[in-house]
């Protein structure tokens, strides 16, 4: 139960959300709904494309500054994706996961000096609860921030998002379904080729087999899964990933993901 909401005023707020669905003023609606239950000073929004490079969708600010705005634009133009946990995290995540998953940054956890200085600390943003789920093959991220003055989100804070994480991200599919914008009309997760071919632009020699491998375990299929996809037994595949390894100089899936990331246009 939310011991911090109102029962009567969050049924009442999550009615106008969802009377707003599918129109251009659902985000702003969301922003005030997510200021009054979770004391949420900003709202971003962002959709994977199909190379699972984030886009800002929308952004919402409680102040007569969008700093969330600010903060969007930077993040994408300056590639400080290639540095956010969360990038990662979405790559980690399968169509199957049913529940949205939700990560949590707070501005002196970041270890990346670039991107902790010029998207949070510019924009005076203290901590961050983000929500990443995907619907219709498209991922999206929904980051709700804490400003510097307001200091961090109370642990009963993340409780009550813990309970609303599922409620919201099924408002977000109907508005985006009711009323798709442009920029999600190429959203998708990418295909295996499409992943070969990042793969591809590293420049290091690997076999067809090795590439093959490395492209659909980015794309969080189990080596088992693999194997059954590609007609080889599961051992091969965990030991094409190894050799694959060893030429990429790296351990690890997450350290292929940040290589990937870094040659990403």
């Amino acid at each position: 139960m939310l011991k911090a909401i109102s029962l009567k005023h969050t049924v009442s707020r999550l009615h106008t959300l969802v009377e707003h669905c599918g129109r251009a003023e659902f985000p702003s609606v969301l922003m005030q709904f997510l200021a009054q239950s979770l004391d949420v000073d900003h709202l971003s929004l962002f959709f994977f494309d199909e190379q699972l490079i984030p886009h800002l969708v929308a952004a919402e600010s409680t102040g007569p500054v969008n700093l969330a705005k600010q903060a969007g634009k930077q993040y994408e133009s300056r590639g400080a994706y290639r540095y956010d946990p969360n990038t990662l995290q979405v790559r980690t995540l399968t169509s199957q996961d049913e529940q949205p998953a939700l990560t949590r940054l707070r501005v002196e956890d970041i270890d990346c000096r670039e991107y902790r200085e010029d998207i949070f600390e510019r924009h005076l943003l203290q901590d961050r609860i983000s929500l990443i789920d995907h619907f219709a093959g498209r991922w999206f991220v929904i980051n709700l921030y804490r400003s510097t003055d307001s200091g961090d989100f109370s642990p009963e804070h993340i409780k009550q998002l813990e309970l609303l994480a599922k409620l919201l991200s099924s408002l977000l599919e109907k508005n985006y379904t009711l009323l798709p914008p442009e920029q999600l009309s190429s959203t998708t997760r990418p295909t295996a080729a499409r992943m070969e071919a990042v793969i591809a632009r590293l420049n290091i020699p690997l076999s067809n087999r090795e590439r093959e491998v490395c492209a659909r375990a980015l794309l969080g299929m189990t080596n088992t899964g693999i194997g059954l996809e590609l007609g080889i037994q599961a051992a091969t595949v965990a030991t094409l990933r190894k050799r694959a390894y060893a030429k990429f100089g790296i351990s690890s899936l997450n350290e292929l993901f940040a290589l990937c990331l870094s040659h990403s246009p």
